[in-house]
């Protein structure tokens, strides 16, 4: 099981999310930045050869006995709806392409979206920053910038603020608090929306 993230905290924080899900995946999921395909304003040229790359790169992780069980792609949005359900589409139809089903992650702004759905998870990683209201989580998807807007939410004069270092620390307050499975069940989006081709996307919406 692999995941290619942009960073390597947002793969970590990938990671604990996949876990919560999922617990049989923990322990087994590959962290990887590099090959992404990044189809944010990428020419087909461009999106063929990143998808190739990747096809190439899960190859020799199968010749070496490491077959891809699940295969994850992230890249943020950064736009609301539908530009995350047209990122979806174009990562999938490119991977699909080579080959490859993947499992498309694409928050709608970015990753910290999806931390507002999660207030509890927040509180218990950083008790001394400002909690959430329970409320927060609505109309995540329509946040704009979300990563600033977690700091001014959640910030406190004078005092450290939310960094991206932070978030595989939710993320796995997320996982231990069993909150992730509770918000699939009762969120709209993983019940309607974002579905690619192959019927699997990871989001919270």
């Amino acid at each position: 099981m692999f995941v290619f993230a942009e960073d390597r905290n947002d793969a970590k924080a990938l990671e604990e999310l996949i876990s919560a899900l999922c617990p049989q995946a923990k322990g087994r999921v590959e962290r990887r930045t590099r090959p992404l395909i990044l189809a944010k304003g990428a020419q087909r040229d461009a999106l063929r050869r990143r998808a190739a790359k990747l096809a190439a790169t899960l190859q020799v992780e199968a010749a070496r006995g490491k077959p891809a069980a699940c295969v994850f792609v992230h890249e943020d949005a950064d736009a609301h709806p539908p530009a995350d359900a047209q990122r979806v589409k174009v990562l999938t139809d490119a991977a699909r392409q080579q080959g490859l089903r993947i499992c498309p992650v694409v928050p709608a702004w970015e990753m910290e979206s999806w931390w507002f759905l999660f207030p509890s998870a927040v509180a218990a990683a950083f008790p001394t920053w400002k909690q959430l209201p329970q409320s927060a989580g609505r109309d995540v998807d329509r946040l704009k910038d979300a990563k600033e807007a977690l700091k001014r939410a959640t910030g406190r004069r004078g005092e450290r603020r939310y960094s991206e270092a932070d978030a595989p620390r939710i993320a796995a307050e997320v996982r231990r608090l069993g909150e992730a499975q509770r918000t699939v069940q009762r969120n709209r989006c993983n019940q309607e929306q974002n579905r690619s081709p192959e019927g699997h996307t990871l989001t919270f919406c």
